[in-house]
């Protein structure tokens, strides 16, 4: 599912979906700031 929405994560339409998930799997997420 990680990889999935790592893909995704470029579209701005998934940028809340991101931000949700970030705090439950911050290994694929990185902070823009």
């Amino acid at each position: 599912y990680g990889n999935c929405c790592k893909q995704q994560a470029a579209e701005p339409f998934y940028s809340p979906v991101i931000q949700e998930r970030a705090w439950t799997s911050p290994i694929w997420y990185e902070p823009a700031g």
